[in-house]
């Protein structure tokens, strides 16, 4: 647990959220890692996506 909690404390610190991964998701891949992740991360939170109801 102090691994994982040690990995998150060094790797995503709010430089990442605020601007590593909004830099990543900006692609023109579909198929993008970090693309995939937001669309699983909208499923799990219930969230429609852009032209859903």
């Amino acid at each position: 647990m102090k691994f994982l909690e040690h990995t998150e404390a060094g790797e995503l610190s709010d430089a990442f959220w605020n601007n590593i991964l909004v830099t990543k998701l900006n692609t023109s891949v579909a198929s993008s890692p970090m693309f995939c992740v937001f669309l699983m991360a909208q499923v799990k939170m219930g969230d429609y996506g852009f032209l859903s109801e």
